[in-house]
């Protein structure tokens, strides 16, 4: 067996541990009392197999109708109960898991990939949206897929084929995620952006610059300027941004807060968000390309959020990968650093005289006995 073939392999066995692995972790306490938003699905997904119709109530809920109606299929082949239809999103947000490793895998690193994988598989919203009755799990499938396939498309030479199919994929995907909630237009505005940014530094450099680079920033720029012009021209400008800044009742006390999601990673994540601008700069330094679309992705986003209207942890939850991205890059990087300076006093300080594959066992696990105490901490 070549080495090639030994990674592969071992990339396939990760993942399948991380798939069922997530699938045990998340099954936990998945009997636990129902949320209120957890009956728009399940009343008429019941409705469905009573009647064929999405009644609850004297109405009926037709948001992301197909959910309601994939609720409904495990109903009819499982059983009716709460844990299957919860099983829909621990299967999406397991799947998600695996997608979030081989992408990084692919386009970062192995141990960039397998970090953020454990640590978005810890996560306490991850663990939330896995047990959560609602489009939101399959939300953040579809755009993480879109996303991350627009990002191989853009930076990476590849055959028309290849190119082809990854455009499909991506619209597809962003598709489906726009159809089950409107505010991945939002993400989309951040992905535009970080596009006409990378073609801006392509086309600002002559070693990099072509004349496909320069036609598509100028096809990009025209068409977002005439796109907006058009919105303005037609009126519905001015309507965009008021749907935007609208707000339901249990939301309005927030609707001026542009600090909500500030705040809000701050007490999630304190740590991890005070050093979040300093993980940015260690990531650029070590994987430029991946790191700034995860920025870009991420900050611009959460901005634009943070801008609007309603606001709730749930609408940001699909930006988490980003953020995880970012700092997987930033601690692989750092530690890889600590490791070298560990080896070079231990080489030279020790009492005792040990061999160079020992030390570096000792200094495997002297880190990782530190990143599990943080981590229980």
């Amino acid at each position: 067996m070549s080495k090639l073939q030994l990674h592969q392999y071992q990339k396939l066995l990760i993942a399948a541990g991380l798939f069922f692995g997530s699938l045990i972790i998340f099954s936990f306490n998945i009997h636990h009392g129902l949320y209120v938003d957890e009956l728009y699905h399940l009343l008429p997904a019941r409705s469905l197999l009573l009647d064929g119709t999405l009644a609850v109530g004297n109405g009926e809920y037709l948001r992301a109708e197909f959910y309601t109606r994939y609720i409904a299929l495990l109903f009819s082949v499982f059983g009716e109960s709460v844990a299957v239809a919860r099983y829909s999103s621990v299967l999406a947000v397991s799947v998600l898991l695996v997608s979030m490793y081989l992408f990084l895998y692919k386009m970062v690193g192995h141990k960039e990939a397998l970090l953020a994988s454990l640590a978005f598989i810890i996560m306490p919203s991850s663990i939330y949206l896995a047990q959560f009755i609602r489009f939101y799990a399959l939300h953040q499938l579809f755009f993480f897929i879109g996303a991350m396939s627009f990002l191989y498309l853009v930076v990476n030479p590849l055959s028309f084929v290849k190119r082809t199919t990854l455009v499909i994929v991506s619209l597809v995907s962003l598709g489906a995620a726009s159809y089950l909630q409107v505010t991945t237009l939002i993400a989309c505005v951040a992905l535009a952006t970080w596009f006409v940014l990378y073609l801006c530094f392509k086309v600002s450099n002559a070693s990099t610059r072509s004349k496909e680079h320069v036609c598509l920033l100028v096809l990009v720029a025209v068409s977002g300027i005439g796109f907006t012009l058009l919105l303005g021209l037609q009126g519905h400008l001015g309507s965009l941004i008021s749907d935007f800044r609208y707000a339901t009742p249990w939301s309005a006390k927030n609707v001026d807060n542009y600090l909500f999601y500030h705040q809000l990673l701050r007490y999630q994540y304190p740590s991890f968000w005070l050093f979040f601008p300093f993980a940015c700069l260690v990531a650029l330094v070590s994987k430029p390309k991946p790191a700034f679309f995860f920025i870009c992705l991420f900050s611009i986003s959460l901005i634009l959020f943070s801008l609007g209207g309603m606001k709730d942890e749930r609408y940001i939850i699909f930006l988490y990968p980003y953020f995880i991205g970012i700092w997987s890059i930033c601690l692989v990087y750092l530690l890889g650093k600590l490791r070298e300076l560990m080896l070079a006093t231990l080489s030279t300080n020790l009492p005792f005289s040990l061999s160079t594959a020992a030390q570096s066992k000792l200094v495997s696990v002297l880190i990782l006995f530190g990143g599990c105490f943080v981590l229980l901490g």
